[in-house]
């Protein structure tokens, strides 16, 4: 955790460009995403057939503050969905 109570204080810009990860395998690599994207300012995430299920435990202990983007994230059943 990074200390922060619900991660840091993150939201969309604007018209940003939306990250699509498909069939991601772990949740680690889900939250490491949503780490990457904080730092890049991007914030909307969707997820197409994950695995293992959404929401994942271990894709916030991987985000490192960027909580408010996992929450924010959308499932989808395809890529056309999404």
């Amino acid at each position: 955790m990074t200390g922060r109570d619900g991660g840091a204080d993150i939201g969309p810009i604007g018209n940003s460009p939306v990250v699509i990860l498909v069939r991601p395998q772990m949740a680690e690599n889900i939250g490491t995403t949503a780490r990457a994207m904080a730092n890049g300012g991007l914030f909307h995430l969707r997820l197409v057939a994950p695995r293992d299920g959404w929401p994942q435990e271990r894709a916030w202990r991987a985000a490192s503050g960027a909580d408010r983007i996992l929450e924010a994230a959308t499932v989808h059943a395809t890529v056309d969905d999404a």
